[in-house]
């Protein structure tokens, strides 16, 4: 056997194994999407309820953590920026009809600054659904509104939320970002797994693999990201949003449910997560690899650190921390919106509060890596994947309008990726429906398998059909699973042809009743929303290799919110001014 023939045995070996590596990840996703978020339509109500009431056999709790005195008190910090997400209104009040004690939770809106467009709707809708000011006995939870941010590093996600982190009474936090609805029983759900006295961490998946947990207990609980588009949205959708919705109730869905079920690394989305104050504070700062002012030796232009790191960890109630707080008139209890700060005194007194998020503030992935820092030893934190239908994070994506916009978004998050799970960012190609198929036909051809040979190419391209048409029911069971605890709750499904309004959620709220699917639903009640579906998803599959391409090697400068960044070897990110653009680092 010649070197070339023992050459493509061994590659066609190689990729035929992957084949069969890939599907298996495909299709245990598949049965982990089923088994924890699929309410069968043809379930009575009494079912469906049961369904929501109960998660996964394996993720039980006792029927007294359902007691309302023994609920943790939470609060829900939603950093906002303009009102591109045309669901806004609508998720913020979602937030102000939970099924969960109202005296238990509070809200903490933010804006950057007084002229951000989110503004007056921020204070309509506290004005409409939290208690006054002062109150503890309403039906309805306390809230505020904080303005201004504290710059602290690149981030603009962090910067806005500092003031909320040092504003909020309690340890248990759920930061949610703006375009996220939530079931009227997300909460209650998922907070079970981060009591007082937090339930110990969940086995990996599959059980028959006898792997011991990761750690000792949860430390952070995220929800599983699933694309919607509102029938409400300011402006018809478009074919960004249409592909975006596939990609993420589709192949990103599966990916994220299978690999949080197999533990086997910290793989967080920061739509929507729930962790503890006390615990981000124990991550230390050799976990960051930076100098004493966040940077490194050779960042070059733009990078910028944090002052944080220079600054010692200051707690409510310090002596040091009263005196700095002369600026604030009056009680601040009494107040529901906190205006910007002006004094340099205050600023430095927030940034010192705040400074175990603050550090984060270098990325500008810093919902990853703060997951990765509670997952990573020492503190070795398992992340626990909420496994109730209640619990889909239903993510508007009405703000992705054109494909320049997703294919942007995507190439941006790749680019980051890169530098963060650089192995994952590599193979992930080679777990496109495309690339898998194509390398598994040739190796099959190599090897002179009688299913791809003969009748040229025509027999094998029928096999490639097969193998594309399988990936899609693979792909729509996972979207099916998704969307079917949603029921009247959801907020634009994968057609994004609901009726649903704020009323809903009053109603809902005000009957404290779990929200059942509706038997009649179906997942496309259209032809032409299921030919939109389908089209969208061919769209992805084409575009998912180019774009990898051309984040990897197109350069590591990124744009978000109209910023340039350039991104770190380390994943920090370093900020550009316009006419530096197109430098390499």
């Amino acid at each position: 056997m010649g070197l070339l023939a023992l050459l493509g045995n061994v590659l066609s070996l190689l990729a035929l194994g992957w084949y069969v590596v890939i599907w298996s990840i495909c299709l245990f996703g598949l049965a982990r999407a089923r088994a924890m978020f699929l309410v069968r339509s043809s379930s009575s109500d009494a079912e469906a309820n049961s369904k929501l009431e109960v998660d996964d056999e394996e993720d039980r709790m006792d029927e007294d953590d359902d007691d309302a005195a023994s609920l943790p008190c939470v609060s829900i910090l939603r950093p906002l920026s303009g009102i591109d997400c045309g669901s806004l209104s609508l998720n913020l009040a979602s937030t102000f009809h939970l099924d969960y004690p109202a005296e238990k939770y509070e809200v903490i809106l933010s804006v950057a600054n007084p002229d951000d467009a989110a503004l007056p709707l921020a204070r309509e809708v506290v004005h409409r659904y939290a208690s006054s000011s002062g109150s503890r006995g309403g039906s309805e939870p306390r809230a505020r509104i904080v303005v201004g941010d504290i710059s602290a590093g690149v981030n603009p996600k962090v910067n806005n939320l500092l003031r909320s982190y040092v504003e909020a009474k309690h340890d248990l936090l759920w930061v949610l970002d703006s375009q996220v609805c939530l079931h009227p029983q997300a909460l209650r759900r998922s907070v079970k797994y981060l009591h007082d006295e937090p339930a110990p961490a969940p086995r990996p998946s599959p059980r028959w693999m006898n792997r011991k947990p990761h750690g000792p207990r949860v430390g952070l609980v995220h929800h599983v990201p699933l694309g919607v588009i509102p029938p409400h949205s300011r402006a018809p959708a478009g074919w960004g949003s249409l592909v975006e919705r596939a990609f993420l109730g589709t192949t990103h869905a599966k990916m994220y449910i299978a690999i949080n079920s197999l533990s086997i690394e910290s793989c967080v989305m920061g739509k929507s997560n729930l962790w503890r104050r006390s615990d981000l504070e124990r991550v230390s700062d050799t976990f960051f690899s930076v100098g004493g002012d966040g940077r490194r030796e050779g960042d070059g232009e733009g990078a910028l650190g944090s002052e944080a790191f220079r600054l010692a960890h200051g707690r409510r109630g310090d002596a040091r921390d009263e005196e700095d707080s002369e600026e604030q008139d009056g009680d601040e209890e009494e107040k529901t919106e906190l205006p910007p700060l002006t004094s340099q005194t205050a600023k430095s007194r927030i940034l010192r509060l705040s400074r175990p998020l603050a550090r984060f503030s270098i990325y500008l992935a810093e919902d990853n890596m703060l997951a990765l820092s509670l997952f990573s030893p020492p503190l070795s934190l398992a992340h626990h994947l909420s496994p109730s239908p209640a619990c889909v994070a239903r993510t508007d994506v009405s703000d992705v309008r054109t494909l320049r916009d997703y294919v942007g978004r995507r190439m941006r998050w790749i680019r980051v990726r890169r530098y963060m799970v650089p192995a994952a960012t590599w193979i992930e190609p080679f777990t496109e429906s495309g690339v898998a198929g194509l390398l598994a036909l040739v190796a099959a051809r190599w090897r002179g398998w009688g299913i791809v040979q003969g009748g040229g190419w025509g027999r094998a391209l029928g096999v490639l059909l097969v193998h594309f048409a399988l990936w899609l029911l693979v792909d729509l069971g996972v979207l099916h699973a998704l969307e079917s605890g949603g029921g009247d709750a959801q907020l634009g499904a994968a057609t994004g042809e609901d009726e649903d309004d704020e009323a809903h959620y009053e109603s809902a709220s005000s009957h404290r009743r779990p929200i059942s699917p509706s038997r009649s639903r179906r997942l496309f009640p259209t032809t032409s929303s299921l030919l939109s579906f389908l089209l969208a998803w061919v769209l992805r599959e084409l575009l998912a290799l180019p774009i990898w391409a051309c984040a990897i090697w197109g350069g590591n400068e990124v744009t978000w919110r109209g910023t340039p960044y350039r991104i770190l070897s380390d994943s920090r990110a370093a900020q550009l001014s316009r006419g530096s653009r197109g430098r390499r680092g």
